[in-house]
């Protein structure tokens, strides 16, 4: 399946995707493979690894994702970042030896989704 990878525009700290992204496909299911008793409620999705690419290299504060969804439909995903943790978040190293506190290091990057009838949080890791 070719993906259009989207063309995006920057606003003041706001991203806009100009072309839907199909970050998911439906592929058949076999039947010994579906894993519920009912065979509509299951998919076998394939994420597309450009698209994925091209998510993951955003990194602006807010951004707007076009999103084709796996029956077909077209949602715009209002996305905002914010930060899960305070600058100065601290953990606790422990070992056999000794223990220690050090500072956190981000490595993730939460967006929340703000959408009406729509909501949770996309999580990209750093690496």
């Amino acid at each position: 399946m070719a993906v259009l990878v989207p063309h995006f525009h920057a606003q003041a700290q706001c991203e806009e995707w100009d072309s839907p992204v199909v970050l998911f496909s439906v592929e058949p299911l076999e039947s010994a493979a579906v894993p519920t008793l009912d065979a509509t409620n299951s998919l076998r999705l394939r994420m597309d690894a450009e698209a994925f690419e091209a998510i993951h290299e955003v990194t602006s504060k807010r951004f707007l994702l076009p999103m084709t969804l796996p029956n077909g439909d077209h949602r715009m995903l209002e996305l905002e970042a914010f930060r899960a943790v305070t600058d100065d978040f601290e953990v606790g190293l422990t070992t056999q030896k000794s223990s220690r506190q050090a500072d956190y290091e981000v490595r993730i990057r939460p967006y929340s989704v703000w959408n009406e009838g729509c909501s949770g949080s996309l999580i990209k890791l750093r690496d």
